[in-house]
């Protein structure tokens, strides 16, 4: 093995390992939100964690604006490892108040600070890795995200089961970020230069992206920003992002889902919930994979087209109490129609937005992926903010007839982006 592999591969990991304790962190009050419902203490019914988890999403929007700019100033490495100890320090903090302003401050804080992650491997990627590479590793790295949820819902699901209280949970968290945060002190670099390697060569019409001759290369960031809002792909990617959060965010009810439609305990319902995380991972890996080696035209039909199934999931979802299967069997169809929305959902809502930025993004990529990503947190906050409000009047069925209509959304606008995609690739051909 290379000196160059090695390193690559270090560097990975360092990736990988940090953002699943970020999303260990984000995911820890979504377990134990049925816990925090039934407790007497905190007075928490489905909207007012609904509202909970808006400020979520408001923080989310708040810390994109900063990190972004901050990437693109200070290096992906330093944000990166600041932001995760932040975010263990808030999901610790979550632990220890009752008071919803409280929680909803230390929510949204910690979401902020969660944001930043996802930018700052971005700029780590683009110094890093060719661009023929981009696709897998963030569909690598991607898996990072789905298998932090899934260690939140297994590990800490299992803990609830055991008797641990939902407090303890957030501690846990922390220290698992904290963990990961000294190992990235310890082995994570900025760039090639920083172990005696020089800069990474692309080729290929996106390759140009990650060179020295990038479009944006001697542009200012007002410059920039201008060339971003005059971008019909942006938009068109940018509006995507809104319907495909909405639709990643089904995982923030699942657990209230499976334990009020189908009488789970909430230990039996964080884990369940898994089922969800485990469809992203697999999905997202082999598309991640597959994306580097489509032709535009197959990236249409391939990530369009299984995003759009993923409405096959909701409806059985909508009409599976109307089955009579018994609690056992409603069960685990449950689980195969929220694995396959993972599946559906998660190669559109990580790679085209995430390889997009690095292409059109170039030098100011920290700031494109975070000002697409605003757009995703705020469709988040309307979705979680009145998401728990729909349950309460109109019951899961009316809540799940509302997320098959982002659903439809959201394959329009990705077939529309990625169409675009394919008709600039053949024109620069």
């Amino acid at each position: 093995m290379t000196k160059r592999a090695r390193w690559e591969i270090i560097i990975l990991l360092c990736m990988y390992l940090g953002y699943m304790s970020f999303m260990v962190c984000r995911n820890t009050v979504i377990v134990a939100s049925p816990d925090m419902i039934a407790d007497p203490t905190l007075n928490m019914d489905e909207g007012s964690y609904g509202r909970l988890m808006s400020f979520h999403s408001i923080g989310g929007v708040v810390g994109k604006v900063f990190t972004g700019l901050a990437v693109d100033k200070w290096g992906g490495r330093t944000i990166f490892l600041l932001m995760l100890a932040l975010t263990s320090v808030t999901t610790a903090g979550f632990g220890m108040v009752s008071k919803f302003t409280s929680m909803a401050a230390l929510n949204m804080l910690g979401q902020a600070a969660k944001s930043g992650g996802w930018p700052a491997m971005a700029a780590i990627i683009r110094d890093w890795y060719p661009s023929e590479k981009h696709g897998r590793i963030w569909g690598i790295i991607s898996t990072s995200s789905r298998v932090g949820v899934m260690t939140a819902t297994l590990f800490l699901g299992h803990l609830l089961s055991t008797g641990v209280a939902w407090r303890t949970l957030f501690w846990v968290s922390a220290g698992i970020g904290i963990a990961m945060m000294l190992l990235g002190m310890l082995f994570l670099r900025s760039g090639p230069q920083d172990v005696g390697l020089s800069p990474p060569t692309s080729q290929g019409l996106e390759g140009r992206a990650a060179d020295e001759d990038h479009p944006l290369k001697e542009h200012t960031f007002r410059q920039a920003l201008k060339a971003f809002f005059f971008s019909s792909r942006v938009w068109l990617i940018a509006l995507t992002m809104v319907f495909t959060t909405m639709m990643m965010d089904f995982l923030n009810f699942i657990p209230l889902y499976l334990s009020q439609s189908l009488g789970l305990s909430s230990g039996s319902a964080g884990k369940a919930g898994t089922a969800f995380p485990a469809g992203c991972f697999v999905a997202v890996l082999g598309a991640g994979f597959l994306y580097d080696k489509l032709s535009t035209r197959g990236r249409v039909v391939v990530i369009g087209g299984l995003l759009g199934s993923g409405l096959l999931s909701i409806l059985t979802l909508w009409s599976l109490p109307g089955w009579d299967l018994g609690p056992n069997r409603a069960y685990w169809y449950s689980v195969v129609a929220i694995f396959w929305f993972g599946c559906a959902v998660a190669p559109a809502y990580y790679l085209p937005m995430s390889v997009f930025s690095i292409s059109f993004g170039g030098p100011f990529c920290g700031f494109l992926i975070c000002l697409l990503d605003i757009f995703g947190y705020a469709g988040a906050t309307v979705f979680n903010y009145y998401g728990g409000t729909v349950v309460l009047r109109y019951g899961w069925n009316g809540f799940l007839t509302g997320l098959a209509a982002i659903t439809v959304t959201a394959t329009v606008l990705l077939l529309a982006f990625l169409t675009l995609e394919h008709r600039r690739s053949k024109n620069l051909l």
